[in-house]
């Protein structure tokens, strides 16, 4: 009789699950379900997202978490941990990864030249860093950035989409680096 190892080190995803604990910037929405008095589950809030769906994510579409779970072959999408509707096992694959400390996305001046990488595969064409995209773009933020307020035309351009959460153009980038380092 034979021994069949059934925990193959070679087909065990080398990173197969992803924990986010930390503030708007990383969290895929499980404000919807807290008594928070600051939402985002509403448009413009994800009009970049598949499906142009607002989902609690305090961006345009998808958060560098969703773009890190995507890269790293975990999930395409981290669903909200908090949402009740969410299955044991689906539990098991949301996450197992404490993100840096994003205070650098708060110190605007600084944030520019680290989002600019040295290679051409990670440029984008940043015009807008002071202001963000929704609403005047300085103050704007949860219900200050709604469907009544005005939006740009180009939230690639942007660092930030509303007053302080960068767009997911910045999420996408900053994901492939650190990636990069991960893998």
């Amino acid at each position: 009789m034979s021994s069949t190892n059934l925990c193959d080190a070679a087909t065990l995803p080398r990173y197969p699950t992803i924990f986010v604990f930390k503030d708007s910037t990383v969290d895929p929405s499980n404000n919807d379900f807290l008594p928070a008095m600051i939402k985002s589950n509403f448009f413009p809030y994800g009009q970049d997202f598949p499906d142009h769906i607002p989902t609690g994510r305090f961006t345009n579409g998808r958060l560098i978490t969703n773009f890190l779970a995507s890269l790293l072959e975990i999930k395409e999408l981290l669903p909200p941990y908090m949402d009740p509707m969410l299955s044991k096992d689906k539990h098991r694959r949301v996450l197992a990864l404490r993100l840096l400390d994003w205070g650098w996305i708060s110190a605007r001046t600084r944030a520019i030249p680290e989002l600019r990488a040295p290679t051409e595969e990670y440029a984008i064409p940043v015009v807008y860093h002071t202001v963000g995209c929704c609403g005047s773009g300085f103050w704007a933020i949860g219900p200050l950035c709604n469907a009544a307020t005005p939006t740009c035309s180009n939230p690639s351009q942007f660092i930030f989409w509303d007053a302080v959460h960068p767009t997911e153009e910045v999420y996408k980038v900053a994901a492939t680096l650190a990636a990069d380092k991960l893998l």
